[in-house]
């Protein structure tokens, strides 16, 4: 950084990002404003506040809408922060320390830092809202420039799953520092995944038990077999569980099925689960079941089936072979891009490129907003006497922490700046009706009083105008129904989480059960639907041709427990 306009640029760049620059004296790490947590500066303002030479510092967390930067002080953490923490193409530091900061996506992070005190000092920090970070185009205060080893986009990560890989990343740490004992661990021992649900192994090495029964093991069997209870499920895909020995509150959460989390220091007990923690479906059985002897764990897995090794013969008709046959999924067919149109196909590829992600999940949310743009205005002829309207509904099934929420915003960033334009406009247009109705008013009062006896005709009452939607997202059926019939062409349904969507369907109905689906697999067809209301002076809300296409993320573990016999039986 060189003066004052490369200070600004650089900080108008930020902004550009959706982050919130601040000034931090030259060489220093602290901003010295007061209240500088509360700063908002727009670009217009930049140089009224980056004077000079100058640090740029960034808020974390919320004001810069969900940044998270992950901070490796010790040099260990710098070392073993790919092998724990999740991928993102976001990083930066500098000569004496590179990639010390990973930076993420993260809404509704909180702060969380792992030291060990006096003895190592700070091992890894997790910055949050209420924090800054100087950022490249600053100087540290040894002189060393801070700069990008990867300038993209950070990786969106579930905010839990963040945490976990911290805590894990932290947990390494201590343990080569000499500072945790009792694991009994090695380089080659069977370690709890760190994500909580990895189960890749290199290609021709031994599948391990431990991750094999990440894959497919029951960690809810295991937690109940040692008196914990479920309290309840979370649309989200997080269920609480409380812990034995307790009556009240929550103990431990569940993400996914795959990812166990405890949070309070009641669960700390000795030679089991430690508070503040995750743990993979293996961790926990380990913990649990063989009182934290991973080599222990894993022989007993190997005798119950799990693990093999890459063309060992195993006997016919036992366990260890059905297992072996119920494992191997099907070989992986690639998304066929190339039978897009060039346009969209270009698209795709730049974008899961750029996301890092398959193009699969890309092109699903692609078509689903393509056949919403196309909408109503026209249907494909199979036959004289049959046609099939543009509607696609598609769901990216993927587990958390797998960039699903930024392939997925991808292709809806034109259509999300429709939806804003479309909005504006329909303000405006409020605003303009709102002066119309108040002239409408007076000439009104005027015809009351003079017009009436000349036999003037009633002034005409100003159209109310209708706003333009383009998609939408949280929204009952009958509003659905009710912006369908303004907006006759069609709409879009998107949602980062379909679990919510799924287990709202009839939630004001008796007993969860009503027309919801049912009007969802009318909207399927773009066929006729029709809402009575209630309220006889309230006119019922007709459209012709109902059609929404619909687009979203889910988690496995989440649909299996949404598609129950009935929903598969109905379609």
């Amino acid at each position: 950084m060189n003066n004052g306009k490369d200070t600004i640029a650089i900080a108008r760049q930020y902004r550009a990002r959706g982050w919130r620059p601040i000034p931090v004296p030259y060489r220093q790490k602290g901003p010295i404003i007061d209240q500088w947590q509360n700063l908002r500066i727009e670009v217009e303002t930049l140089p009224k506040y980056f004077v000079g030479r100058c640090n740029v510092g960034v808020l974390t967390g919320e004001p810069s809408s969900g940044l998270i930067d992950v901070d490796l002080d010790h040099p260990l953490a710098v070392e073993l922060a790919p092998q724990f923490l999740p991928a993102t193409n976001c990083v930066f530091g500098r000569e004496g320390k590179p990639r010390s900061h990973f930076l993420y996506l993260a809404p509704g992070a909180e702060t969380h830092k792992r030291t060990t005190g006096k003895i190592a000092g700070m091992i890894v920090e997790l910055r949050a809202t209420g924090l800054q970070t100087v950022f490249p185009g600053s100087v540290h205060e040894n002189g060393e420039t801070i700069e990008w080893a990867e300038n993209r986009e950070p990786a969106v990560v579930d905010p839990s799953v963040l945490r976990m890989a911290v805590d894990a990343l932290a947990d390494e740490v201590e343990r080569r520092l000499g500072l945790r004992s009792g694991d009994g661990l090695d380089e080659d021992s069977d370690l709890p995944d760190v994500s909580g649900w990895t189960t890749q192994n290199d290609q021709g090495s031994k599948l391990k038990p431990g991750m094999d029964f990440n894959a497919r093991g029951d960690i809810r069997e295991v937690l109940r077999r040692h008196g914990w209870t479920l309290v309840r499920e979370q649309s989200d895909g997080i269920e609480r569980w409380r812990r034995p020995g307790k009556s009240r509150g929550i103990s431990g959460s569940l993400k996914d099925g795959k990812a166990f989390y405890c949070f309070t220091s009641s669960t700390a007990i000795p030679d089991s689960l430690e508070s503040k923690r995750g743990y993979s479906p293996f961790a926990v059985l380990t913990y649990l079941d063989h009182g934290g002897d991973f080599s222990a764990a894993a022989k007993a897995l190997g005798t119950q089936g799990y693990g093999e090794k890459p063309n060992s013969k195993i006997p016919a008709g036992t366990a260890a072979a059905a297992a072996a046959r119920l494992h191997r999924p099907e070989p992986f067919r690639p998304f066929p891009t190339k039978l897009l149109p060039p346009i969209c196909a270009d698209f795709v590829r730049q974008a899961a490129a750029s996301i890092d992600c398959d193009e699969s999940m890309v092109a699903l949310p692609l078509l689903s907003s393509v056949a919403a743009a196309i909408g109503n205005s026209c249907r494909i002829g199979l036959k004289p006497d049959y046609t099939e309207p543009a509607v696609i509904w598609t769901a990216t099934l993927c587990e958390s922490g797998s960039r699903k929420s930024a392939a997925l915003e991808a292709p809806l960033v034109p259509i999300r700046r429709r939806e804003g334009e479309a909005q504006k406009q329909h303000r405006d247009d409020m605003s303009h009706y709102s002066t119309c109705m108040q002239e409408h008013k007076a000439a009104v009062s005027d015809w009351n009083k003079s017009g009436r006896r000349k036999g003037e005709p009633l002034p005409k009452e100003p159209e109310k105008p209708i706003g333009r939607r383009f998609v939408v997202e949280d929204t009952t059926v009958e509003g659905l129904v009710s912006r369908l019939e303004a907006n006759p062409r069609g709409l879009l349904l998107t949602r980062d989480e379909l679990s919510g969507f799924f287990q709202g369907l009839n939630q004001y109905k008796p007993g969860g059960r009503g027309s919801d689906d049912a009007a969802f697999l009318n909207m399927f067809g773009a066929r006729p639907i029709t809402i009575d209301r209630k309220n006889p002076d309230k006119p019922s809300i007709h459209v012709p041709m109902a059609n929404l296409s619909i687009c979203g993320g889910i988690q496995p573990g989440v649909l299996r427990r949404i598609f129950d016999r009935l929903r598969m039986e109905s379609g």
